[in-house]
């Protein structure tokens, strides 16, 4: 399947999935231009800006997207950019995220910060999470997608 029809199967997928979760891999394709993902996670994000849908992460995504050793002009750049981000929401670790993600980690051997973007997009009744990372398939209490389905 080219990557115009499975863009056209994603927003069909999606149709009706707003809010949606996406994983901080995904804004690291985005920002960083990565060269096998960085053009599907572009049109992803437009495809989801163009209808409206509010995109969710946790701030686990920012620390993870800042914590990069780059020089402190491109951090600070992408800090703004990720800040003015349209239609992003990022939530704070709360306790009752945290103690989500606590129940999450011990029940499906995940790394604490998937468990916490997993619980962040539960807590913030997410309709799908979009990631690339395989492992979290096994996680049923959400809409997992990942992006190489759709490029």
């Amino acid at each position: 399947m080219n990557g115009k029809r499975r863009l056209k199967k994603l927003k069909k997928d999606l149709k009706g999935h707003n809010p949606v979760a996406l994983d901080t891999n995904i804004f690291s394709y985005y920002f960083h231009k990565h060269p096998e993902f960085g053009e599907i996670s572009k049109k992803l994000i437009s495809r989801l800006l163009e209808s409206n849908t509010k995109i969710i992460t946790s701030n686990i995504t920012l620390a993870e997207l800042l914590s990069l050793n780059a020089p402190s002009s491109l951090l600070k750049n992408l800090k703004k950019e990720i800040l003015a981000f349209p239609l992003l929401e990022i939530i704070e670790v709360s306790n009752d995220i945290a103690i989500k993600a606590g129940g999450i980690r011990r029940e499906y051997s995940l790394k604490l910060p998937d468990a916490i973007q997993l619980a962040t997009a539960i807590q913030s009744n997410a309709k799908a999470f979009i990631t690339n990372d395989q492992r979290l398939k096994k996680f049923k209490q959400i809409k997992i997608v990942l992006i190489t389905e759709i490029t």
